[in-house]
């Protein structure tokens, strides 16, 4: 069985409702899945948008979630969850209805070491003009998001990054007080 914690955020109102209501049924929908056996949950967390910061606040939450179904099934299906909540995607890092992350999936490394490698030393720059052709875990961005951290941290403090070679809880203590600030528990 594959063990995962998700991320999932928003910006925006969608056809259900508020942020926090569409979220809340898309964790709903996930813990009805058969196929997948819900764990817990983090606090709600909201932050300034990345990168424009002018753009509405997000909301996120982490859950974690044990299932067979291997990552790029869990992909397929999140990504229903996210069409069916009205999700578009015009441009990368735009305001979203829905956005559900997977930022990892037991220790595994996929497609390989160097693409993840590659993602997670890419510069904001060329970030912001570059988007991943494939699936690529563990999320390659986990060390820079608070609004990630910290809910990882909740669900499995003890979660070691392959490439890092650190926990959840020391990756989120090193990063900078102010990247902190930016969020608060709602």
């Amino acid at each position: 069985m594959n063990e995962y914690v998700l991320i999932l955020g928003a910006n925006m109102p969608s056809k259900f409702g508020d942020i926090l209501t569409t979220l809340q049924m898309c964790v709903e929908y996930i813990k009805s899945e058969e196929t997948i056996d819900f764990i817990s949950q983090s606090k709600w967390y909201e932050s300034e948008s990345f990168p424009d910061k002018s753009k509405p606040t997000f909301i996120n939450v982490g859950i974690k979630i044990m299932s067979y179904l291997d990552p790029y099934q869990i992909l397929k299906a999140i990504d229903e969850i996210e069409k069916s909540c009205g999700r578009t995607r015009k441009s990368r890092w735009d305001s979203r209805v829905c956005d559900i992350d997977i930022i990892y999936c037991n220790n595994k490394i996929i497609p390989s070491r160097n693409i993840l490698e590659k993602w997670m030393n890419m510069k904001i720059e060329e970030q912001l003009v570059e988007t991943p052709q494939t699936l690529i875990l563990p999320h390659p961005r986990i060390q820079d998001r608070s609004f990630f951290l910290c809910p990882l941290n909740e669900l499995s403090p003890n979660w070691r990054h392959p490439i890092l070679g650190k926990t959840a809880k020391e990756i989120l203590d090193s990063i900078p007080q102010n990247a902190l600030d930016v969020l608060k528990v709602i």
